[in-house]
């Protein structure tokens, strides 16, 4: 996973579960989501090769995360923590 952390990738997340995955398999889930009669069942593939089959309804939300988006938030998580005394 190490080099996955300089990859660019979304997360897709439901109420119980995350997954992540590539632009190419967001898309793909994107798709199946924006359907004009959405299938009751969407699969996909994770980054580690895991196949994952959930009700298209359980998803709410598919999260671009890139190296330059990762970089903002460490920057704030910081920023943040230095004002607390951390």
């Amino acid at each position: 996973m190490g080099t996955l952390m300089h990859e660019n990738h979304f997360v897709v997340h439901t109420g119980h579960c995350s997954w992540w995955v590539s632009t190419e398999m967001a898309r793909h889930i994107e798709r199946a989501l924006d359907a004009r009669r959405p299938a009751r069942w969407t699969t996909f593939v994770d980054v580690t090769g895991a196949r994952i089959r959930i009700l298209t309804d359980a998803i709410y939300c598919v999260e671009q995360c890139t190296a330059e988006q990762r970089a903002i938030w460490r920057q704030i998580r910081e920023a943040r923590d230095a004002e607390d005394g951390y």
